[in-house]
């Protein structure tokens, strides 16, 4: 909030960057030399994601939360409003993919010192979201005080549920095979950022162009833009947490505060289908043996089920697990017939629940 710097006429925003060498910071393969070096590339310092200013009213909406739960034909709403005390009015409408027809018009009223409105709407023969078919609902919030319209937000849901069974992924309760790529978000010229809004539809329709259905975004935290992109166009996405490449009181401290608004910047969106809070034991170096360092991961894969109950998370994508609803491993063997012996070897280990 910049408000009580502007003055009338021309101002200058000026953006402070802090451009360490540290590696407590959550960098993922950013290097933190001046230079790059191995497998970490060039620096990104300063804005690189969608920046913009908006005037907002007293009384605005603050934040809206979706859950959707397709055994039910539910969407639960959790809408934050901010403002002035006294009684307000908040309309929701809800408009469906295909025919947009209305799917739910009503007004609901907030008492005066009510800051939060949490409700259910039932979804009439609900349209499900994935990536062969991305249906996506509109919604529109209005607040409404002293009889007057003061403030507008519009976004949207998709109907989608993601799970693990029998050893199987399900996808709206059926099977379904993940055929991803890694995909480390770098682009010409842009480095980190997309020259355009355009330039992440395109990365997203290549993707799905090439066969797949889903991508794990790599030590990098996507502009919202990329998302939105993926949400509309039908394209699944590991969302993984950029590492910090030293352990440290300091290190864990700050890594925990990122993941925490990283999922609550990012909750909403039905093309996220699983959380990744670590990599290949990146900065969690000594995992296998260190019961400190198993026990932090143990906490955030539980401070990550507290802040979101819907998706799959993978603790410590294809290193060692500790806890973990995926086991993942990052083999990196690129000959097909040491492929071909571990697929057919009598003695090979195999995995099961139990």
């Amino acid at each position: 909030d910049i408000t009580d710097f502007l003055k009338e006429g021309k101002n200058i925003l000026v953006v402070k960057a802090e451009d360490s060498k540290t590696t407590e910071q959550p960098r993922g393969k950013q290097s933190w030399k001046l230079h790059s070096f191995a497998c970490f590339y060039t620096r990104t310092t300063g804005i690189w994601q969608t920046v913009w200013l908006e005037p907002l009213p007293l009384t605005r909406v603050e934040k809206v939360r979706l859950h959707t739960n397709i055994n039910r034909s539910t969407v639960h709403f959790d809408v934050w409003i901010n403002g002035k005390c006294g009684p307000k009015v908040l309309q929701l409408d809800i408009i469906t993919p295909v025919k947009k027809t209305i799917a739910f018009s009503r007004e609901f009223r907030l008492s005066e010192d009510s800051q939060i409105l949490s409700f259910d709407v039932a979804i009439a023969d609900a349209q499900l979201w994935s990536p062969e078919d991305p249906n996506l609902y509109q919604v529109k919030i209005q607040v409404q005080e002293d009889k007057q319209y003061v403030d507008q937000v519009e976004t949207y849901f998709g109907m989608r549920d993601i799970s693990v069974e029998g050893g199987k992924i399900f996808l709206n309760n059926k099977p379904y095979y993940l055929r991803m790529v890694l995909d480390q978000g770098y682009f010409p010229g842009g480095i980190y950022t997309g020259s355009s809004d355009q330039d992440y539809r395109k990365d997203i329709i290549a993707t799905k162009k090439f066969g797949f259905n889903g991508v794990r975004k790599h030590q990098k935290i996507e502009d919202p833009r990329y998302l939105y992109w993926a949400d509309k166009l039908g394209l699944l996405i590991w969302e993984e947490a950029p590492s910090f490449h030293r352990w440290s009181e300091k290190a864990t401290n700050d890594f925990r505060g990122m993941w925490k608004e990283i999922i609550e910047r990012d909750c909403n969106h039905p093309c996220i289908i699983a959380w990744v809070p670590f990599n290949e034991s990146w900065g969690i170096n000594d995992v296998e043996w260190d019961k400190e360092q198993q026990q932090f991961v143990v906490s955030m894969y539980e401070l990550t089920r507290s802040l979101d109950s819907t998706r799959l998370i993978v603790d410590n994508s294809g290193w060692e697990h500790t806890k973990t609803d995926i086991i993942d491993i990052h083999n990196y063997t690129e000959d097909p017939k040491v492929f071909s012996s571990l697929d057919t070897a009598p003695d090979r280990t195999l995995m099961a629940s139990g």
